[in-house]
């Protein structure tokens, strides 16, 4: 086996922490002390980790490729495990973004929401015209904690409820939820909500499921009562239809509420047990 001198390592330690140099795979985890070639990495689930990790979360990985960012364990006061795969035992859920549009390169700010409602004759707006469709995905897809889990994982659960129900073929998953407050990323999003549908196929073999497919999603909301006079003092909502016209002039002042939307997709990929009894998911 290969040993590591306890100066080589200090020393890709301190180039670490000056000048950000990577560690070296060889001197943190030799693949010798492996037990299988792959691994699935998981994160501690608290609001501590780094959203690169948080992105890697129930993603199998390869001891032979290391990725960007680094295998668990690397990375500086980093407390991801990596889980050994073993092939029809083990279980993993990940979702990977594919290429969504692209962002307007600056983000519109609270006040130009603000002039558009004002201003712009009610017309819809794309998130990727704002600047903020990309922050939208990542804090659904990988940053949002309530009630002790995040909505991605809750949408991994739900597809594979529908998987364990068909056992083998094609199948469809169609999704609405309202998981995520988006008013804590940014209060002009606060009253957002994400659908999906999803599409693929499973396959049983000795137990076991495997997954595959992809999901589009879709994002849609209503900028309206910019201060929420009627939702908290009127009405509990700031939903314009449930608002009389004298109510709407009164906390709207005249202004033309909008609609916010947005689509992304994403790659599915799972293996878990068909016993839920016995399965992590």
């Amino acid at each position: 086996m290969h040993s590591i001198h306890p100066s080589d390592y200090q020393k890709a330690f301190v180039r670490y922490l000056r000048k950000g140099i990577p560690l070296d795979v060889a001197l943190k985890a030799p693949s010798s002390e492996h037990t299988t070639t792959h691994y699935i990495w998981r994160t501690s689930g608290d609001d501590k980790v780094r959203n690169a990790h948080a992105v890697n979360n129930g993603k199998l990985f390869r001891w032979d490729v290391r990725p960007s960012t680094g295998h668990p364990g690397e990375d500086y006061n980093c407390r991801c495990k990596a889980e050994p795969f073993i092939p029809g035992e083990s279980e993993y859920a990940y979702q990977i973004l594919l290429q969504p549009e692209r962002d307007v390169e600056n983000k519109w700010t609270a006040a130009k929401f603000i002039r558009h409602y004002y201003f712009g004759g009610g017309r819809t707006l794309e998130l990727q015209e704002t600047g903020h469709l990309l922050a939208i995905i990542n804090y659904y897809l990988y940053y949002i904690k309530r009630q002790g889990a995040d909505s991605r994982s809750r949408v991994n659960s739900e597809i594979i409820t529908a998987a364990r129900k068909r056992q083998s073929g094609g199948f469809t998953h169609n999704f609405y939820n309202s998981y995520t407050e988006f008013g804590d990323y940014f209060w002009p999003f606060g009253g957002g909500k994400v659908s999906g549908l999803f599409t693929g196929d499973v396959h049983h073999k000795n137990g076991m499921l495997s997954i595959q497919g992809t999901i589009n999603y879709k994002y849609a909301d209503i900028f309206t009562d910019p201060v929420n006079l009627r939702e908290d003092f009127y009405h509990g909502t700031s939903d314009p239809a449930e608002a009389s016209i004298l109510a709407l002039m009164v906390t709207d002042a005249l202004g033309v509420h909008f609609d916010v939307v947005g689509r992304w997709e994403t790659q599915f990929s799972a293996e878990v047990r068909l016993d839920a009894e016995n399965s992590m998911y």
